[in-house]
């Protein structure tokens, strides 16, 4: 294959090839260092593997499509473009070799396969060369980097789906234009692609109303697969029905259980969520020393258990901060209820979910509602930049996103369609129906992108057969 090793050592000898890919390094190590500054270095070294994937991964996962999708990749694919047909076309290189005995089809081929080695080792060292700052203390850690390693693979997988739609349109146009239009061309693409991939969110947008029911009914039927249905019939029964009950009899129990078995919790620095935890199964399995008070009843434990579990995302979560969203333990007055002080680690609770649940619409906001998902549906089906990103968002947030915060779920998510049933004169969430589809498709959307990568390429291959580069 001597054309494509000629190709392949003039693009990896050209300085271009090495100044872009150190300029990639420096950009993807500070922005992933970044997340250091606004944590702090002691916080960062004391995340956990689970805290990890529910607060660095997400930050690192929008710093990653910033300044590796979003912008280095146009940049090096449209420089590496012009080297494979375009600097040959204007120096009089490829004519000659056209006129060589040997096929226009393989020669496009080998140039072309040069072209994709070129950038798939760009991206690769790029990526985990880059990966390695997250291990510095300080910046990361050991713990942060495991809980990373496994979406530095995602992120090279979606950089090379980036890089067959933007190459074959990088070739395309390398055939028909100059060097200079080709590069001023495709940063052009580059910056449309960051301004509409995230300017139609302030464009068209939802209700607030339809995110907190989207993502309550998102939630609602991904717990409802890990729970039986003992557990789906009180959720619907006894805390539906009657939430602020429900809370009230949720906080005496765990309060109980506190104060008769965990009386040294100070909530946050001295919880022992090892010991609550313990406690609570014990006393489900009716395995405590000393039995379980009238106001911890054995059964409402055995709920609070089994859907605190399905709702938990690390283990460091308390029982009643997942059931009620409220914080627990003692404060330094003594044994008394500190709810609402401080931060805690809960980003979505059972009684979020019950709340967007029990929404309901009037006629008027009912078709509101559906006037503002039409319009929405239409924008981000004829936006192809925002499309293009949600590539990226929807193979790493997809699930995260349902445990996320309500304001981030509104910023970063592709709301689950939702239903309704009209009762009365009102409309209220139908949780019959399961909602794991959203407005976009992510693998219809993966599918129709590697086909127009495909069409882009054969199209650069007639344009190439076709052309008299005389």
């Amino acid at each position: 294959m001597p054309i494509f090793r000629y190709t392949f050592k003039k693009m990896i000898a050209t300085p271009s090839t090495w100044i872009i890919f150190i300029i990639t390094l420096i950009f993807l190590a500070l922005s992933w260092s970044l997340i250091s500054l606004f944590v702090g270095s002691e916080a960062i070294k004391q995340l956990t593997y689970d805290q990890a994937l529910n607060f660095y991964v997400p930050q690192w996962k929008v710093l990653s499509f910033s300044v590796l999708l979003s912008i280095m990749i146009f940049v090096f694919i449209s420089v590496k473009a012009t080297q494979v047909f375009r600097d040959e076309i204007d120096d009089g290189t490829l004519l000659i070799l056209v006129s060589k005995p040997v096929s226009r089809t393989r020669i496009w081929t080998e140039k072309l396969l040069s072209l994709q080695v070129v950038i798939i080792l760009y991206l690769f060292l790029s990526i985990f060369i880059a990966s390695f700052v997250i291990t510095i203390p300080g910046i990361g850690s050991s713990t942060i980097y495991n809980a990373v390693f496994p979406y530095l693979w995602i992120l090279f997988g979606v950089a090379i789906i980036f890089d067959l739609i933007i190459s074959s349109i990088a070739i395309l146009f390398s055939l028909i234009l100059n060097a200079k239009a080709l590069v001023a061309i495709m940063i052009g693409m580059a910056a449309l692609f960051n301004i509409f991939a995230t300017l139609i969110n302030s464009l068209v947008t939802f209700d607030p109303t339809y995110y907190v029911v989207s993502q309550s009914l998102a939630v609602y039927n991904n717990v409802k697969a890990k729970l039986d249905k003992t557990d789906i019939d009180w959720i619907n029964d006894v805390y539906r029905k009657d939430p602020t009950t429900t809370i009230e009899s949720i906080q005496k129990a765990m309060f109980s259980i506190y104060d008769t078995y965990i009386k040294e919790v100070k909530y946050p620095n001295n919880y022992d969520y090892q010991k609550e935890q313990t406690i609570v199964l014990a006393i489900k399995n009716g395995s405590t020393s000393t039995p379980p008070t009238t106001d911890a009843p054995k059964d409402l434990v055995t709920h609070i258990y089994n859907i605190s579990n399905a709702f938990r995302q690390w283990k460091e979560q308390s029982f009643e901060e997942l059931m009620t969203g409220k914080k627990v333990g003692l404060d330094n007055l003594g044994p008394k209820r500190s709810n609402g002080v401080g931060s805690n680690n809960i980003d979505y609770s059972v009684n979020l979910m019950i709340t967007g649940l029990n929404t309901s619409l009037s006629q008027s906001q009912y078709d509101a509602l559906n006037t503002k998902t039409s319009q929405v549906k239409a924008m981000r089906y004829l936006n192809i930049f925002y499309q293009l990103k949600y590539i990226w968002d929807g193979i790493s947030t997809e699930q995260s996103s349902i445990f996320a915060y309500p304001s981030e779920y509104a910023m970063t998510a592709d709301p689950y369609l939702v239903s309704f049933n009209k009762v009365n004169t009102n409309y209220q969430v139908d949780t019959n129906k399961a909602t794991n589809s959203k407005i976009l498709n992510f693998p219809v959307l993966l599918t129709v992108y590697v086909l127009l990568g495909i069409g882009l390429l054969s199209a650069s291959w007639l344009v190439f057969n076709r052309r008299d580069f005389t």
